[in-house]
């Protein structure tokens, strides 16, 4: 069995939607892992952060949106989103 993992350094995040900045957490590995018998949907274990907005996602690229976990990097506020909000408004 050959397996190819490629270690991600830069994402950009941009929707018609909703624009931020998020970076690869750079105390987390990030990878991509290629298994041939997935073809080209690799298993993703990625972290990114922004000024608010911790990402997590851990499971298959073709279905990563059900496994994004959205974290706040605030203290809890009032008038802030809150991660299921943030999740609605990146996928409308």
């Amino acid at each position: 069995m050959v397996c190819l993992v490629y270690f991600l350094t830069h994402v950009d995040v941009d929707t018609n939607h909703f624009k931020m900045q998020v970076r690869l957490k750079r105390e987390h590995l990030n990878i991509a892992k290629f298994e041939p018998e997935y073809g080209l949907d690799p298993m993703l274990d990625l972290a990114l952060v922004g000024s608010e907005w911790q990402f997590r996602i851990q499971g298959r690229a073709s279905n990563w949106k059900d496994k994004l976990v959205v974290t706040s990097t605030r203290s809890v506020e009032q008038d802030a989103l809150s991660p299921t909000e943030v999740k609605h408004i990146l996928f409308l």
